[in-house]
């Protein structure tokens, strides 16, 4: 579904620059890693949990991003 999203922001850019942005990828990764991280130190396991389908959601998007929206 996040894939699909993104496809669709994709389409929306492309038609209205500067509308919807590609979600940064590598940032969003590293912020996401460093949440997960102190999550765990505290032994806070279900917002570590949380925050790694938040880091697999970014990865969807930008997938569908650099996909066609034929898919």
């Amino acid at each position: 579904m996040i894939a699909r999203y993104g496809a669709g922001s994709r389409w929306l850019n492309e038609r209205h620059p500067g509308v919807a942005p590609r979600w940064p990828l590598v940032h969003g990764l590293v912020g996401t890693a460093w949440d997960i991280g102190g999550h765990l130190v505290h032994r806070r396991f279900e917002p570590a949990a949380f925050r790694a389908i938040d880091g697999l959601g970014l990865v969807a998007h930008n997938v569908g991003y650099r996909a066609s929206n034929e898919l």
